[in-house]
């Protein structure tokens, strides 16, 4: 550490796995200062809330921050979600798929991409994971519990940086795990939800699967992640031309579509929905090809609008038949 360093006065270090946005918040707690008289004051002004700052992290931000306290290049940039370059996603449109967007308009927050785990914000130490923006991240497995994507009361998205607004003149005068619209504990008992054994199967596999950088599957774990959410969309596809896939995932996993709206295309709906597309490509080949069969599905199907096939793909494909 360079010893010329002037550190931040109030400088505290991110928790594992926490996301910049949270840890910018709690920083400027320590600091007893909004956000943005932070950012006024240490970082050239520079927007925090008008942007997805988690997502697009400007490298004038990573100098700021490398100045100020004693995290390495790496750290800082890990708090970032294209820290999951080469893991998640590969090319950059491929992001917009595998994490969760927010709706950013102006400091609001139209679409529930932050998702949470009311077990987690009910520990003593609260904070939002990184994680939690992926849109593979359906469960805990710490807690066991299933995430959450709004208030449970008031259906807010989760904007906890908006605890801080209404009286200039106040600090941050409610904890991170309150509702910023309602004030609703977001860690209520009744808010939690147990994972199933087969969720838990899945997440775990997802997790491991991003963690390795690959899987039984391929050496490239972005190209399964590709394939996963690729066959999410087809199943929740509102064609009618293409949807051979969406009605073979209805027949062939009919508990877990039970009762659920295929127009909502709420959290329970994406939840199943990649449980589906989970199972499908889980498949040995010969339950493949058997699938494959039954429901007079066409490699067409699978591959319609990919850019480029991943290899394993097809040659579990071409290994079915």
């Amino acid at each position: 550490m360079n010893i010329d360093k002037l550190i931040w006065p109030g400088y505290i270090a991110p928790e594992k796995n926490e996301i910049f946005s949270s840890w910018f918040i709690r920083l400027c707690c320590e600091h007893k200062i909004k956000s943005h008289s932070f950012s006024k004051y240490y970082l050239n002004n520079i927007p925090i809330w008008n942007r997805d700052i988690d997502l697009y992290c400007p490298e004038f931000l990573v100098q700021k921050i490398k100045e100020h306290t004693i995290l390495s290049d790496i750290q800082i940039r890990d708090l970032f979600l294209n820290s999951y370059q080469d893991l998640l996603f590969n090319k950059n449109k491929d992001r917009l798929f595998t994490i969760n967007q927010l709706g950013v308009i102006h400091r609001k927050r139209k679409l529930n991409g932050l998702r949470y785990c009311p077990g987690c914000l009910g520990e003593e130490k609260i904070f939002f994971r990184k994680n939690w923006r992926l849109s593979t991240s359906l469960i805990c497995t710490k807690c066991k519990l299933m995430l959450l994507d709004c208030c449970p009361t008031c259906r807010s998205p989760i904007c906890f940086y908006r605890l801080e607004t209404g009286n200039k003149s106040s600090l941050l005068e409610f904890p991170l795990n309150k509702c910023w619209n309602c004030k609703t504990n977001l860690h209520l008992e009744h808010f939690k939800i147990p994972a199933n054994n087969l969720l838990l199967e899945y997440q775990t596999y997802i997790d491991n699967t991003l963690n390795n950088g690959y899987n039984d599957k391929t050496q490239y774990s972005f190209q399964y992640f590709y394939m996963l959410i690729s066959l999410q969309k087809k199943i929740i596809t509102k064609s009618h031309g293409w949807s051979r896939i969406k009605n073979a995932a209805i027949s062939e996993f009919g508990s877990i579509f039970y009762n659920i709206d295929f127009e909502s295309k709420d959290l329970s709906l994406l939840t199943n929905s990649l449980l589906a597309s989970y199972l499908i490509l889980q498949k040995s080949p010969l339950s493949f090809s058997t699938f494959c069969a039954d429901y007079n599905l066409r490699s067409s199907d699978f591959t319609k609008d990919l850019d480029n096939i991943p290899f394993w793909f097809i040659k579990t494909f071409r290994n079915s038949y």
